[in-house]
């Protein structure tokens, strides 16, 4: 039995959402505002039974806030015509014949064989009779409301009087057909346990007042597996018995002259109880009061506080993961019977955690699970804004969450469908082999190396390391341009990846749709003659760009002069091809004719932009031979770019070495500099 898929209406940021889960593991990955924690919330919502009746007005979606707000002020919706208001979660859940079915057979309402699907639907609803009351005091409300306070203010304050909860199983296939049953029911088919986000690690060892987390844990953790009652925790309990044997002997000596003297004032009949002080060691009070965890290093022991927070961090999280997984299995000890489906959701486990640690987490996880959740049935939700996670991690397992700002709403993907994008299966044989390798290439490269992609919300593709070292300078000088532009966000400012992909940034399409990011492509036209020679572009025949072929299908000399209007582009999905377009989400930037000088690669367009800043420079730089070029007479841009630069990187590194403090003695390629403006809208 298994949780095959989850649907979110109306919550926050989920207004119409789907989520797929994996039979072990669920990666839930994106940026900031993708709605993972709305996912948690809404889950903890309607699953825990300690956050029931714990929607707020906040919790609805802004499309259903208007929504509601529209039909309680017309007034006008017969009751035939009525639909319940609600935000809704439902639960999809697989089974086979093998399952113990005892939790859920008086709930199949489909009576198809081939059919194995529970529908569970959570409600928190507004129906008929609630919407009328809501109508009428909110028209009454209006006749008297300060000037200020409209709806909102209203629903607000009053929403849960309006608004009720309740749990349906609904029928698959046809789910107008229902059945309405007890949260008690469901905690027998779901159990949810989380390990949120904030899990109280500090290491601010402030004397006898310092955190002592991990004792703690260790505390719960004792009491969690002293239900079970092994043989560990027997030969505890028996070393605490005869402790305590000897403890009672010392305190008869220490506490005796307080006996002899309570003695004095009180005599004790035949029948009287008399006074004694004994030792009672508690073990639970034991671990909670007086165990520290503590660490070894170099042969010194160094109290738990004095280890860095990732490191509490990750203890922290494996304590906590034994003590869920213990809960689902004490749920299932004795007489009470398990819940059909255990859920664990782990809240962002990268927390004060460094990559190598962040590795090492997503590696050993799925390991640890399997090995401690024997004889449950376990599905578990990690949610993550760590890049190493997620590039260490398998692509099956992974959802992407985006927002979708057109709809108002978070859509989530899954990594898997990537391969259905490369690899078609209309493609012939050898289509198939390159677009494989295609999509193997951009595995690897997302798993060695550019996983940040995924939490990114604009991204540009550059050639190589030249461009890389004066990406941020070059940014930081456009916005500079652009400070007295109040529509204009610095680009500094936003969440921009930066990522090197060579002559390669085509392979990249299918998956610029997949992450559906406004994207910048910075290339050279690398123009070449009949012989396929570089040269010069005003001798140029074509280009030998890879890219330019592929997402420009036009003739040399109208490439050349292509207006910026036409390398924005956006993926046709009828025609399978980028077109033009002034609302597309990629656009093409490579070297454009500038006062009269059209270069063919960064280091021309650089040399001709910037020429006084280069001959100023020129007995400086290091990457510069053959300095005789660089004179007063009219430069050939193109020659001293050939000739002159000994290796690129180290270019780019004398221009930022001896760029002055403003940055303001250079200035940044035109072709460039359009493409980062139509980044920065």
């Amino acid at each position: 039995m298994k949780i095959a898929k989850i649907n979110i209406f109306n919550y926050r940021l989920l207004k119409s959402f789907s989520l797929n889960l994996r039979e072990d593991i669920t990666l839930v990955i994106g940026k900031n505002n993708t709605g993972k924690t709305s996912l948690l919330s809404v889950m903890n919502k309607f699953l825990n039974p300690g956050m029931k009746s714990k929607f707020s007005y906040n919790d609805l979606n802004t499309d259903f806030k208007k929504q509601i707000e529209t039909i309680v002020i017309s007034g006008e919706i017969r009751k035939e015509e009525w639909v319940d208001q609600m935000i809704n979660m439902k639960i999809y859940i697989d089974y086979d014949e093998l399952d113990n079915l005892d939790n859920i057979s008086e709930l199949i309402l489909n009576l198809d064989p081939l059919d194995h699907t529970l529908i569970l639907s959570f409600e928190y609803f507004l129906d008929y009779d609630r919407y009328l009351l809501l109508c009428a005091d909110y028209m009454a409300f209006r006749g008297s409301k300060p000037q200020d306070k409209g709806f909102d203010f209203f629903i607000n304050r009053n929403i849960s009087y309006y608004f009720r909860q309740r749990i349906r199983v609904l029928e698959s296939g046809n789910e107008q057909n229902f059945i309405d049953i007890e949260d008690g029911i469901v905690r027998r088919i779901i159990n949810l346990e989380v390990i949120s986000a904030k899990r109280d690690i500090d290491n601010d060892g402030n004397g006898a007042e310092y955190s002592r987390a991990l004792s703690r844990f260790s505390s719960d953790y004792y009491k969690a597996r002293s239900a079970t009652n092994t043989i560990d925790i027997s030969n505890l309990q028996q070393g605490l018995w005869e402790a305590d044997s000897k403890f009672t002997d010392a305190y008869s000596k220490i506490f005796k002259p307080v006996i002899d003297n309570i003695k004095r004032f009180c005599t004790y009949g035949a029948t009287e109880p008399a006074l004694h002080v004994i030792s009672n060691l508690r073990e639970d009070k034991l671990l909670a009061d007086n165990t520290s965890v503590i660490y070894e290093q170099d042969g010194h022991t160094l109290p738990e506080d004095y280890n860095g927070l990732g490191y509490l961090n990750l203890f922290a999280i494996i304590y906590c993961i034994h003590l869920k997984l213990d809960a689902f299995k004490r749920q299932g000890a004795k007489d009470i019977k398990s819940a059909d489906i255990n859920l664990l959701f782990i809240e962002e486990p990268e927390a004060h955690t460094h990559p190598q640690m962040q590795y090492s987490f997503i590696r050993n996880i799925k390991a640890m699970l399997a090995d401690e959740s024997k004889g449950i049935n376990l599905h578990t939700i990690i949610s993550t804004h760590s890049s190493h996670i997620v590039s260490q991690s398998d692509f099956d397992d992974i959802k992407y969450f985006y927002r979708d700002f057109k709809n108002n709403n978070i859509i989530a993907k899954n990594l898997s469908e990537l391969h259905a994008l490369y690899v078609k299966q209309d493609d012939s044989e050898d289509e198939k082999k390159e677009h494989q390798r295609h999509f193997q290439f951009l595995r690897q490269y997302l798993t060695l190396d550019r996983a940040e992609l995924f939490f990114a919300d604009k991204a540009v593709f550059i050639e190589g390391d030249t461009e890389r070292i004066l990406m941020s300078a070059m940014m930081k000088k456009v916005d500079f341009i652009n400070k007295e532009d109040k529509i204009f966000t610095p680009l500094l400012s936003q969440n921009i990846s930066v990522v090197e992909v060579g002559a390669y940034s085509h392979i990249f399409t299918p998956f610029f749709n997949f992450l559906n990011i406004k994207t910048l492509i910075i290339t050279d036209i690398d123009s070449v003659n009949a012989g396929n020679n570089a040269c010069c572009v005003s001798d140029g025949m074509k280009t030998s760009n890879t890219s330019l072929k592929y997402f420009i299908k036009e003739a040399f000399e109208k490439l050349k002069n292509l207006p910026q209007s036409d390398k924005i582009l956006k993926y046709d999905n009828d025609s399978g091809k980028w077109i033009a377009s002034s609302d597309g989400n990629l656009c093409i930037a490579y070297q454009i004719n500038d006062a009269g000088y059209h270069p063919r690669s960064f280091e021309d367009a650089f040399i001709a932009t910037n020429y006084q800043f280069i001959k100023d420079n020129k007995t400086v730089f290091e990457s510069l031979k053959c300095r005789e070029l660089i004179t007063e007479v009219t430069p050939d841009y193109y020659k001293i770019a050939q000739e002159c630069i000994t290796r690129k990187t180290v270019f780019a590194t004398d221009i930022l070495y001896f760029s002055d403090k403003e940055l303001s003695n250079w200035n940044v390629p035109n072709y460039i500099k359009e493409g980062l403006e139509w980044l920065a809208k």
